[in-house]
């Protein structure tokens, strides 16, 4: 159960980090804090909202055949991906030492040559993680709910994408 309570965090963490990425720079006023922060708690929600439907899912594969074996292999499957994810999540939060405590200059380069990158590559690491997953897992239960997980969060950052700024002027 740890491993997903695990999964579910990295997943509501990077929901969150979506939406302020969605909302960045897209609008007008001088101080964004409050359209930052609706952004940010939008993607947490949303995130939940995909845990869930991925915890609907699992349950439902659950029950198709042998469901302490799926279950194992699903754990199993799950850990890698808390392996894989939790070293992006920890590269992430420890880029944020630097751009806390820094000048202007330093924070710059911090989101230039760590959080760009990392955001560009997003996508790529969804999918090696799904397949990391996979290649750990033995039964065709698990592999399906790797695919429709990283499927679920390479689309999410899009639908922030066309909702995020739909809000961004309304007060």
């Amino acid at each position: 159960m740890t491993t997903a309570v695990a999964l579910i965090a990295l997943s509501l963490v990077d929901h969150a980090f979506a939406g302020y990425r969605a909302a960045a720079g897209r609008d007008g006023r001088i101080d964004k804090t409050r359209f930052y922060r609706r952004a940010v708690i939008f993607g947490a929600v949303q995130g939940a909202g995909v845990a869930a439907a991925l915890a609907g899912l699992a349950g439902a594969l659950l029950l198709t055949s042998a469901p302490e074996a799926v279950f194992a292999d699903m754990t199993i499957a799950g850990r890698s991906m808390v392996f894989f994810f939790g070293g992006y999540a920890t590269l992430v939060f420890a880029t944020f030492v630097p751009y806390l405590a820094g000048t202007l200059e330093i924070r710059t380069l911090a989101t230039v040559t760590v959080f760009g990158p990392l955001t560009l590559l997003r996508p790529v690491l969804i999918i090696v993680g799904s397949a990391f997953a996979i290649a750990h897992a033995d039964l065709w239960q698990t592999y399906v709910l790797a695919v429709v997980a990283g499927l679920a969060h390479i689309g999410s950052e899009s639908v922030l994408d066309r909702w995020i700024p739909s809000f961004a002027f309304r007060e």
